[in-house]
This record gives structure tokens, C-alpha cells and sequence, in this order.
């Protein structure tokens, strides 16, 4: 039978365990560049390059360029609705400053597709007025009355983490 941990994927380092971000950036660089992005420093570093008040509301999608060339290229961003008319405002300090963060003439213009984000994650979910309070489950419950003592315990700790 073939011992399969004799392969180089499978072999044992004696280094011990190390963060997966060490090999993230070597995985996705083969994602990246089907997307166009050669460098993928443009995804990994976009707060970085177009600042905090930017970065949540745009994401870099894919670069092309013309052919035989890699500067000039036409960066596609992936926007929310509203923002859209402020990176439009900003698009020429945007190029500048990848442009800047590259060292050289990377890209030439924006494409802008405007599609709604979902802000879900971002937001905490508001509870409903018209949901009853929890704290009032237990008003009409006798918890002392209860004869099973594993279930007047349950129920005590319950009440007391509801009324928290």
C-alpha cells in the first residue's frame, strides 16, 4: 500500500503550527489573476488605497488592460448605488493614489457597476416594538411551587439570563 504522507504535500514539518495567512495571498493568487489583478496587493490593501470611508462601499472586481501591456488598464469596481456619484467625484485622486501605491501608471480609468450592498452584517438587527418582552415569560410561572429541582434550577437560571 502507498503511504500517502510521504508525498511532499503531506509532509510533516517540524516547524508546528502556523497562521493560514501565510498561504492565503499563495491560493488566491490564481484567483487574482484570472480576475486580472497581477498584484494582488489591490484587493488585500484597498482600505489602504482608497481610505476608510471608501473601501466598505467599492470593491475592485477585475483589471484589464490593453493588449500586450499591463499600465493603462481599466479598473472594474463592484459599487453601491448612492457612492457611485462620489467615486465618480473622486476617481482621478482613486487612479492617483493606486497609481502611487504601484509606482507606476497601473491604471488609467474606473468602470463603475452599481449594484445594492447588503448591510445586513453591518447593522445590528433593531428588535420590533411590537415584540412582547421576555421578562414578563416568566410572571405567571410558580417557579417555587416546582417539585423537580434539576427543573426549578433550569428554570432560575433561565429568568435570571433573560432579565439580564
Amino acid at each position: 500500500m502507498q503511504n500517502y504522507f510521504s508525498n511532499k504535500i503531506f509532509k510533516r514539518s517540524a516547524k508546528g503550527l502556523r497562521p493560514i495567512s501565510n498561504y492565503i495571498s499563495k491560493v488566491a493568487s490564481l484567483t487574482f489573476k484570472r480576475r486580472g489583478f497581477f498584484h494582488s496587493e489591490i484587493v488585500t490593501s484597498w482600505k489602504t488605497i482608497v481610505g476608510d470611508n471608501l473601501y466598505k462601499k467599492c470593491i475592485p472586481i477585475k483589471i484589464t488592460f490593453p493588449p500586450k501591456s499591463r499600465s493603462e488598464g481599466t479598473l472594474s469596481l463592484l459599487v453601491d448605488g448612492p457612492i457611485a456619484v462620489e467615486i465618480q467625484y473622486h476617481q482621478d485622486s482613486i487612479i492617483e493614489k493606486i497609481n502611487g501605491y504601484f509606482g507606476y501608471s497601473a491604471i488609467k480609468t474606473l468602470k463603475l457597476t452599481q449594484l445594492p450592498f447588503d448591510e445586513k452584517s453591518e447593522k445590528k438587527v433593531k428588535k420590533s416594538q411590537n415584540e412582547p418582552k421576555m421578562g414578563n415569560l416568566f410572571e405567571n410561572v410558580e417557579i417555587d411551587k416546582i417539585e423537580n429541582i434539576d427543573l426549578k434550577e433550569a428554570l432560575l437560571k433561565l429568568r435570571k439570563s433573560i432579565e439580564k
